[in-house]
């Protein structure tokens, strides 16, 4: 890689015979947040050690093989600069490109397909090396991806709940907020657990002179009411 002028020119793909070589401009900067980078930008970043985080592998660890990309059009097959048989497609500007990524079913997409939280493969083996998505379980075995800043934001974006409701999760939610709302909630619970702890001693000492059976069962009705009332102060 060469740093010009701020920028870096990365290689997309291995050098091939009858192949225009593909420079991508990047903004120079030691690392990236791969979380939060997608398609394209994720492919170069990742397969050229500038993610950040450890474990942004290189999401193009899976080789070609003589009867991949079959569903692409206008492939053909060539020879890459260190002798090896490689696969190049011809593009819309009428050039062949053979930056391509292919899928674990034996398909292939471009770069910029990849890790777009789509399932462009069908298989999912697109996103599964990825770790800018949170995966949510959809009905009939049908997964989704949602990006990860929607994750704990209280707003539910996956069919099953689970970008909400997970152990990441707990301890963002917010029932009461504001100082003020705050303070007097602690009030509210403290006095509640006091006062509901001094009624049920007051029904206990009651229940050894009670002579009758309904009042006995008016007294467990008034335990029952102060118990929910003392786990309510508890919890507040």
């Amino acid at each position: 890689t060469k740093t010009i002028c701020g920028e870096e020119q990365i290689k997309s793909a291995e050098k091939a015979f009858g192949v225009q070589e593909k420079k991508i401009m990047l903004p120079y900067m030691s690392k990236t947040d791969c979380r939060y980078t997608f398609g394209e930008l994720y492919v170069y970043y990742s397969c050229s050690g500038q993610c950040s985080e450890d474990t942004a592998s290189c999401v193009l660890r899976r080789s070609l093989k003589f009867n991949s990309c079959a569903n692409m059009e206008n492939r053909l097959f060539t020879l890459s600069g260190k002798g090896n048989l490689t696969i190049a497609f011809k593009g819309k500007d009428g050039e062949y490109d053979n930056s391509v990524f292919p899928c674990k079913n034996g398909k292939c997409i471009s770069y910029d397909k990849v890790c777009n939280l789509q399932n462009d493969c069908g298989d999912y083996s697109d996103e599964s090396d990825c770790i800018n998505h949170f995966k949510c379980n959809g009905t009939d075995g049908i997964s989704e991806y949602i990006p990860l800043w929607r994750v704990c934001d209280g707003n539910l974006d996956c069919v099953d709940f689970t970008d909400e409701c997970n152990d990441n999760c707990r301890g963002k939610e917010k029932i009461i907020d504001g100082l003020f709302l705050s303070i007097f909630t602690w009030i509210i619970g403290i006095l509640a657990t006091l006062l509901n702890i001094g009624t049920l001693a007051s029904i206990f000492y009651q229940f050894k002179q009670a002579t009758s059976n309904l009042r006995l069962v008016n007294l467990v009705l008034v335990m029952l009411i102060v118990i929910g009332d003392l786990l309510i102060g508890v919890y507040l």
